[in-house]
């Protein structure tokens, strides 16, 4: 009976999501050299969810699938999502968002994005050297599907800021580097590098300097090409807006009854305190959790509890007293009625 009436509750708040999710959820992408940040924002969901993302792509099609690992609770929160993907090729995606707390085939939303060919990846400058070879010279760095070009002890305004630039045109990709920082009365040897990415496979020329040093060529490898897309980060904020159950369902009974407060201090090292503030006696659970959901710890196991406020302190351990990795963990409190997890992070 408790399992049906859940399922029914659960339902009653996805009807009621979905109906506005066309209105509120934003979803976009922001990309970043050859990443892309796949948001999610201001979605209408389970308090107790705790979001893991699962990306899959065929082709230009990436779907995210937001699967939930937490547990179902007595209210609805509005949380902000996204995921980091990359190194992506060049080209045009398109972007479906489904979760596992929806029924089967529903889009939450789709958007798409563009990520253009070789950019500048990264650069590099060194200090001002004391002395150099005869003459300056350059070098080619090829790692996966990026080149780094290394210019070895040209002279140059002592108080150089370069600006680099790329453009690739069929196989040749040329490259400039214009000095933007202020003049000085004085020159001095450099070494600086930049790196340039992603590159299809193929053999490129490169024209640099207008020819000064030749043109040299690098290859990408066939090896180098992505068969699969990584997740580099996910993020999933706290609740910032709690929809109760009266919100949603006239005439239905608030059943928000405490306050779960940021893990102080976060990050930490050695140990933090979580705090929390009930407004009426009620018996609670307060567990940790690592990022796939596995249970770390019961900090309190279904006990009675006063009204007011609280602390635990968390010394970083397991259930058997051991020490735990740096990571990020959740931690979880549960009264009868509600649910809410927040996030922090334990650095060694």
């Amino acid at each position: 009976m408790k399992r049906f009436l859940q399922f029914v509750l659960a339902l009653i708040i996805f009807t009621t999501l979905g109906q506005a999710a066309a209105q509120t959820d934003d979803i976009y992408a922001i990309v970043d050299g050859n990443t892309a940040t796949i948001h999610h924002d201001a979605t209408e969901r389970n308090c107790g969810s705790i979001f893991v993302m699962d990306v899959q792509t065929v082709d230009n099609l990436i779907t995210v699938t937001e699967v939930d690992t937490g547990m179902l609770a007595y209210c609805i929160c509005i949380f902000d999502l996204s995921v980091t993907i990359g190194p992506l090729d060049p080209g045009t995606y398109a972007v479906d968002i489904y979760s596992t707390d929806a029924p089967d085939g529903y889009c939450w939303g789709s958007t798409e994005f563009t990520v253009g060919g070789a950019q500048l990846l990264d650069q590099f400058e060194s200090d001002c050297q004391a002395a150099r070879d005869d003459s300056s010279s350059i070098e080619i760095d090829v790692q996966g599907d990026n080149m780094t070009l290394i210019w070895e002890t040209p002279m140059i305004n002592c108080c150089i800021i370069p600006e680099w630039g790329g453009d690739l045109q069929a196989d040749t990709f040329y490259v400039t580097m214009t000095d933007v920082g202020p003049p000085c009365d004085c020159i001095c040897p450099f070494t600086l590098s930049a790196t340039f990415g992603p590159f299809d496979p193929g053999t490129y020329t490169l024209d640099f300097w207008n020819g000064y040093y030749g043109y040299p060529s690098f290859t990408i490898s066939e090896s180098a090409a992505r068969d699969s897309n990584l997740v580099v980060d996910q993020y999933q904020s706290d609740c910032y807006h709690i929809v109760d159950i009266e919100d949603t369902e006239p005439g239905a009974q608030s059943l928000v009854d405490f306050s779960l407060y940021p893990a102080e201090p976060n990050p930490f090292n050695q140990s933090t305190t979580i705090g929390f503030h009930l407004t009426e006696s009620t018996t609670v659970s307060l567990r940790v959790f690592d990022i796939s959901g596995r249970l770390i710890n019961r900090l309190i196991d279904e006990k009675s509890r006063s009204a007011g406020e609280h602390k635990i302190r968390w010394d970083g351990t397991n259930s058997q007293g051991e020490r735990v990795g740096s990571g990020v963990y959740v931690y979880q409190l549960q009264t009868r009625d509600q649910v809410e997890s927040k996030r922090m992070i334990l650095m060694k």
